[in-house]
């Protein structure tokens, strides 16, 4: 039976993100390479040294000055832009599985190329220099190379890593997602066990942006083929279907209408958009030929742009871009205002928003909706007695760990106030909100801390499984209650209601 200290922490990093830089030369000045089995991926897949927008540079800048505030004591210089990373990831890989230590090396110098001297890494001389260094010559990657790079890939994308990097994990412990402090790190890599899953400072995974079409898309092919590399577009039959996708874990950043601009899906769809408050979504009329007609009538209607074979393709390409950017924009601003800055939940504002939408939803489906409202017992005086970094420390922990129950796309946490957290749980049944709140509970009391009292919870519990004549915030009410029978009845429980008939557990 092998030791702790016998298993290598994996760690899924990519060469474009300066928080795994850092991460990389905190274990390489303390010579702990050789615990870690470092596994390459793309956080950015598609990000090209050609092109890099106002906001990718802000992004960029933020990045830099966040891991020089963190970790003062390492060299980085802010490179031109990010490069592609496919080809350096390729060449180590190979390197790789021919020794380990000569891919180890051939990492270093990569990641200093690019966040010391700003050189751009995905330019074959630029590697192929590097290698040089090595005395090694350029290996040609075989299709086990890609294949292995593809599986972990995936593996990080499915995984509870909340699609961030860097991530440490040791399969004894949990995962350290984000720059973690040099004494954090080294302290995880002998002792994973302690640390609770928790994101600092990372890089987030940026799919492609989506784009639906709701038409043919053979018939409407010289609008379509200028977007085909840099987009990831969908086919859409009709209404309903756009209703599926606007329901579904993914995000349309664009909708693409065929003709003519008046005709019933087109209408319904536009109609969709504006109950939902989608108005940032942003909708293009396609034309297999220039109509003046149409044109006007497709401005009248609220369409954002009207194209039509006649514009260049670089133009489409420009004003779809454009458009989409300021949709990502207005997501960022009002995710910002929808968010509690803490603890990275959902805030109030935005608890009576989703509340009302899972409602009406419950509603037409005819199905269950459950809320749990929990309160941190004894939290005032966790924080007199630790201090107001502890509390805030105790605030995040608890928000991760109800975060981690979110399994589906409808799930969402929010933090109520004070210390005082929400669970919202579509298509749930009162067995299944029971199951979840006791899996939080059990999970915060084995994060258990040598220097910390554990932190538990009390739990309200209410179940809607038949919609008839109550408001969405008789359940928000039904839960508060609740909550109250749990502290009262000795906190560190669970008081749940099905509709009016109460069951204290």
């Amino acid at each position: 039976m092998p030791s702790i200290t016998d298993l290598k922490v994996v760690i899924y990093g990519d060469y474009n993100c300066p928080f795994c830089y850092a991460l990389h030369e905190h274990l390489q000045a303390d010579e702990r390479q050789d615990l870690t089995e470092w596994r390459l991926i793309q956080h950015a897949p598609d990000v090209t040294s050609n092109v890099c927008t106002t906001d990718d540079q802000v992004e960029l800048t933020n990045e830099v000055a966040t891991v020089r505030h963190r970790a003062p004591d390492l060299t980085i210089a802010l490179p031109p832009n990010r490069p592609n990373t496919r080809q350096a990831n390729q060449i180590t890989e190979s390197l790789r599985q021919f020794s380990a230590q000569l891919a180890q090396q051939f990492r270093t110098l990569v990641y200093r190329a690019l966040w010391c001297s700003g050189l751009d890494i995905s330019k074959t001389e630029t590697l192929q220099s590097l290698l040089e260094q090595l005395d090694h010559p350029l290996p040609i990657p075989g299709p086990q190379t890609q294949k292995q790079l593809d599986e972990w890939q995936d593996l990080w994308q499915q995984s509870n890593y909340d699609k961030r990097i860097p991530v440490m994990h040791h399969p004894e412990g949990q995962p350290l997602l984000g720059l973690a402090s040099k004494e954090d790190i080294l302290s995880y890599l002998t002792q994973p066990g302690r640390q609770p899953l928790h994101t600092i400072a990372s890089c987030s995974f940026k799919p492609r942006p989506i784009i639906v079409l709701l038409g043919s898309m053979t018939e409407y092919w010289p609008l379509i083929q200028p977007l085909r590399n840099d987009y990831d577009l969908r086919v859409i039959s009709g209404s309903e279907t756009f209703v599926e996708f606007l329901d579904s874990p993914e995000t349309i950043d664009l909708v693409l209408f065929t003709g003519p601009p008046d005709n019933g899906d087109n209408q319904r769809c536009l109609q969709v958009i504006q109950q939902r408050s989608l108005q940032h979504l942003s909708t293009i009329m396609l034309s297999k030929q220039y109509c003046s007609a149409e044109h006007t009538q497709s401005c009248q209607l609220g369409y954002n742009d009207y194209l039509h074979p006649d514009v260049p393709s670089q133009i489409i390409v420009s004003r779809i871009s454009r458009l989409i950017s300021l949709k990502r924009l207005t997501d960022q601003l009002q995710q910002q205002s929808n968010k509690d800055h803490l603890t990275g939940l959902y805030n109030r504002r935005e608890l009576e928003h989703q509340l009302e939408l899972e409602w009406l939803r419950a509603t037409r489906s005819k199905r269950s909706l459950s809320l749990l409202m929990m309160d941190i017992d004894y939290f005032k005086q966790y924080n007199d007695s630790y201090g107001h970094l502890a509390g805030d420390d105790c605030l995040r922990t608890t928000a991760l760990t109800i975060g981690q129950h979110i399994k589906r796309p409808g799930d969402k946490a929010f933090r109520y106030g004070g210390e005082e957290f929400i669970l919202l749980l579509p298509e749930t049944d009162h067995q299944g909100a029971l199951f979840v709140a006791k899996k939080i509970q059990q999970q915060l009391a084995s994060q258990s801390n040598q220097k910390l009292p554990a932190i538990t919870l009390s739990i309200g519990i209410s179940t809607v499984e038949i919609i008839t004549r109550q408001t969405p915030f008789q359940l928000l009410e039904l839960a508060d209650k609740e909550l109250l029978k749990a502290k009262q009845s000795g906190r560190n429980r669970v008081s749940s209601v099905l509709l009016d008939h109460a069951n204290d557990e």
